[in-house]
């Protein structure tokens, strides 16, 4: 999903100028020319930028800054004045500003400031989340030692019936559903447990290509999900990763396209490397032939607890977005109408320049 950007400014021509770079660089942009304005439009929608002007019309910075902060509290703002004084500056990142940048706009001044943004708004939201988390896990962890025990407990009791009483069909398929309802809870139990506790890493410089058909081979018994097929790239790509994490988000959505599948499911993955930014970035497609999702379902595919499944926790998108986010990477939901879903990973390559690529042939499974 593209950066939405506000830019509060009353001059035209500096307007234009943010406009053109901001949207060169892929950002979606708005514009407001006075706080009012501002301040309607981002009750509207959120922004995930605000550019504001140092001098505008009806208000002054500081209170459109203390505005700001109440109305927008997730979105970084940066301050554009032709007034280079340092006391100016101060006061801005003082009452909430993230940067101070100076007209005329230079390119790539700006476009710094707004990754640095970016960036700490990234890292405020994961600690955010961590501390969040730290309470939920404690509570989980909690109920889920008490819960091991009474499940364990469930089990044993419905053997030992099942075993007293081997020509009783009708009670024999009650302790079936009873089994199968104890297991769907101690799955639900694991996923809270991994949903709640940090995600710890270790990362190594793996093929992904490799891994990708490691996991489908895994997942479908080496072919035994009838005309499954998976489509992947002639060539490898190598990122350092933490391979194991990285599976278990593969399984996931894989599981997920193969449920969503009513035909023979064809999932399609692709990759490509990304240097526009200031370091290289792998991003990795799932997509698959399923019913896809509604423009609302892709609001929410990635909240805790939102699943379109009529079984399931709810968490198993949540966990590969904590994931993905613990590499410094994202995880988005393409629009991709009338054709299934289209699933957007992109992960820090992390690599040397001289680190050796290899290429295979094409495959596709079965």
């Amino acid at each position: 999903m593209a950066t939405r950007v506000l830019i509060v400014e009353n001059d035209a021509e500096t307007c234009a100028n943010l406009r053109g770079i901001l949207e060169t660089d892929c950002y979606q942009t708005d514009v407001s020319t006075t706080a009012a304005d501002a301040i309607r439009r981002i009750n509207l929608m959120p922004f995930d930028l605000i550019i504001i002007d140092w001098h505008l019309p009806d208000m002054n910075t500081n209170e459109l800054l203390r505005r700001l902060n109440r109305h927008a509290p997730d979105a970084s703002v940066i301050v554009a004045t032709g007034c280079s004084d340092v006391e100016h500056a101060i006061d801005a990142m003082h009452h909430g500003a993230s940067d101070y940048i100076v007209k005329p706009i230079c390119p790539e001044l700006l476009l710094g400031s707004v990754r640095r943004a970016r960036k700490l708004q990234s890292a405020q939201r994961r600690a955010s989340q961590a501390e969040r988390l730290a309470v939920v896990g404690n509570a989980v962890a909690s109920v889920a030692h008490e819960s091991r025990g009474a499940l364990q407990c469930i089990r044993s009791r419905v053997e030992l019936i099942r075993m007293m009483h081997t020509d009783d069909a009708n009670l024999l398929e009650d302790l079936e559903s009873i089994e199968n309802a104890s297991a769907h809870l101690q799955l639900y139990f694991e996923e809270l447990c991994q949903f709640s506790v940090p995600v710890i890493l270790q990362k190594t410089a793996c093929g992904i290509r490799e891994l990708v058909n490691r996991v489908w081979h895994n997942l479908t018994n080496g072919g035994t999900i009838a005309g499954a097929h998976l489509v992947v790239p002639a060539e490898e790509i190598l990122c350092r990763i933490d391979k194991i994490r990285i599976e278990q988000v593969m399984r996931n959505l894989f599981e997920n396209a193969i449920d969503a599948c009513d035909a023979v499911p064809r999932i399609e993955v692709d990759w490509t490397v990304d240097t526009s930014s200031d370091q290289e970035m792998v991003v990795i497609t799932v997509r698959d032939n399923g019913s896809g999702f509604t423009a609302e379902q892709r609001t929410l595919a990635f909240k805790p607890f939102f699943t379109t499944k009529s079984h399931g926790s709810g968490l198993g998108l949540a966990i590969c977005r904590r994931i993905i986010e613990a590499h410094g990477g994202t995880i988005e939901m393409e629009d991709q109408p009338n054709y299934g879903a289209a699933i957007a990973i992109t992960l820090p390559r992390h690599l040397c320049d001289d680190t050796p690529k290899t290429k295979a042939k094409a495959i596709a499974y079965p």
